[in-house]
């Protein structure tokens, strides 16, 4: 819960009705990232931490498009020793897709890999067991 935050009201970023979208990474189940209302995204991860104890904002609405991300996912790690939870998709309903190699983090860089597009709403998402040779 945030300053302004009432589910009891439908108010900020966590309604009482319609609930959140979440992911939890297939390859540590301590990792969990979910999408508010209000456009950002959260992570909670790792054995002490993980499982819903802290949650810690790893994109504002402006890192993205500002809009409500409902597909989340996990993308695969790039090499064995790579972190586990870095690599994060976000789909909007603003009609674009985000990615981060990074873990996110508020202000950190996410890439719009949206190009080709039509802007419709991004409801879901799904991932390739494989890291990818290349992103765009």
């Amino acid at each position: 819960m945030q300053n302004g935050d009432n589910p009891a009201t439908g108010a900020g970023q966590w309604p009482f009705l319609g609930g959140s979208r979440f992911a939890v990474n297939p390859i540590d189940s301590t990792s969990i990232v979910m999408s508010s209302q209000a456009g950002r995204l959260f992570l909670t991860s790792g054995p002490t931490l993980g499982t819903g104890v802290q949650w810690f904002p790893i994109a504002d609405p402006g890192d993205l498009d500002g809009t409500y991300a409902p597909a989340v996912a996990f993308g695969a790690p790039e090499t064995p020793t790579a972190p586990l939870s870095d690599f994060i998709y976000a789909g909007t309903t603003g009609g674009k897709i985000f990615v981060t190699f990074k873990g996110g983090g508020v202000g950190a860089p996410w890439k719009d890999i949206s190009a080709g597009l039509d802007g419709s709403e991004v409801r879901s998402s799904s991932r390739t067991p494989r890291a990818p040779t290349s992103v765009p």
